[in-house]
């Protein structure tokens, strides 16, 4: 089954968006990386892009999406409203950018829009590198063990923590993909292995190395397997098929259930736990620690956590919650987590047909599960999918119709 084609939305309202988008992106890169620690002047910088953002995205949706009455009042005003309660309420960092981009990213091709991440993001990263190494700013190294590879330095490279270079990687891959697929090329996927190398080399992530092997490769499969006419044509009546789209849609549910499950079992008499949060470097424990500490609420709290990000120098009294589901489940509460699981569930069944956008979806779930990036959206920018056109259109999905069928659209 083909998706419906993109409906023809003024230029210059998308150039807002993009606009928007790229101020934001920057602004909240910054945030990861350590140019704030060093130039404090940045800081107004940093909050300079985040306003003229916000004023981006309120003159595209007041001059150019007053006509979707129904999504802004059913949707859009309830997310702005709770997105604002999470800035003022619980010091929520992630979802006062996270659902006003989602809102104004409303007719704009998504293709587009990872285009754009692609490039910004990459730029970014080698402009974090070169200052880095030029001394500019810190090159934060990490003295670490791995099995394998014996004693070893973890860098990163200008950036807050190592652990956010394998993540960011992770994510322009995902961009690069989503928006050249069709023109991919063997050379494509033989560059990206390379890449996946060298940031591990780098970073020393290895959830971040896995995801990265098994998005490539995967992809090389289903590319082949539609080349095969196996997904084109037996989409809709095969078994695997099926079993494959409803796995990639409820991929969320799906890592938080088994993620929240395994540290709430988490018994350091058990042996089995005991190497599994090892593996895992003690997120089971620390997971089963902060549900001591805090009880999920509905509208969220503070959660005060100690990291290890922008010094090499050890923390003491070191907690912190490297799990997306139970960070949000704990600070920013039940109802924002119940909203954030719908939002990715529609995504996945806007983009049912499209096997490329299912695998990055149950990818980055996948990766959510170990690291705090579920509500970060320039890590996780696959939440605007939510709105931005491609797949099905919004307005056709059922709840959208029943919206519209009380305030119609207006042409």
């Amino acid at each position: 089954m083909q998706e419906t084609e993109i409906k023809k939305y003024p230029e210059t309202a998308v150039k807002l968006y993009i606009g928007a988008f790229i101020c934001m992106l920057i602004s909240e890169m910054l945030l990861m990386s350590m140019v704030l620690t060093t130039f404090s002047v940045m800081l107004y910088v940093r909050e300079t892009l985040l306003l003229v953002s916000k004023i981006l995205i309120v003159v595209k949706i007041l001059k150019y999406d007053l006509n979707q009455r129904a999504f802004l009042i059913f949707v859009g005003i309830p997310l702005f409203i709770i997105s604002q309660i999470q800035f003022y309420t619980v010091d929520g960092r992630f979802i006062p950018t996270l659902f006003p981009m989602i809102i104004g990213s409303l007719n704009v091709d998504f293709k587009r829009i990872a285009k754009v991440y692609f490039y910004t993001a990459s730029s970014f990263l080698v402009t974090m590198f070169i200052m880095s190494i030029a001394g500019v700013i810190p090159d934060l190294q990490y003295p670490t063990v791995i099995e394998v590879l014996g004693s070893s330095v973890r860098h990163s490279f200008g950036l807050y923590y190592t652990a956010f270079l394998g993540s960011f990687g992770f994510s322009v891959m995902i961009a690069f993909i989503i928006a050249y697929n069709d023109d991919m090329t063997f050379l494509h996927y033989v560059a990206g292995l390379i890449l996946t190398f060298l940031i591990f080399w780098a970073c020393k992530t290895r959830v971040d190395l896995i995801c990265m092997l098994i998005l490539w490769i995967g992809v090389f499969v289903i590319n082949i397997l539609k080349k095969k006419d196996f997904i084109e044509k037996k989409g809709q009546s095969n078994l695997l098929c099926k079993i494959y789209e409803t796995v990639c849609i409820y991929s969320d549910i799906i890592a938080a259930v088994v993620m929240t499950a395994l540290t709430l079992m988490y018994d350091d008499k058990n042996s089995f736990f005991v190497r599994l949060n090892g593996i895992l470097s003690g997120r089971l424990y620390l997971g089963k620690e902060a549900f001591a500490r805090y009880t999920p609420k509905l509208f969220g709290q503070v959660v005060q956590m100690t990291g290890n990000g922008g010094s090499v120098e050890p923390r003491e009294n070191y907690f912190f919650i490297d799990c997306s589901y139970i960070l949000c489940l704990l600070q920013n509460g039940i109802i924002v987590t119940l909203i954030m699981m719908l939002i990715f569930i529609i995504i996945g069944k806007r983009y049912k047909y499209n096997y490329i956008m299912l695998y990055c979806l149950a990818l980055m779930s996948l990766n959510c599960m170990i690291a705090m990036h579920w509500d970060n959206i320039c890590i996780n920018f696959l939440a605007v999918a939510f709105t931005a056109s491609g797949g099905i259109e919004l307005n056709e999905l059922p709840f959208m119709k029943k919206l519209n069928s009380f305030i119609p659209v207006k042409k």
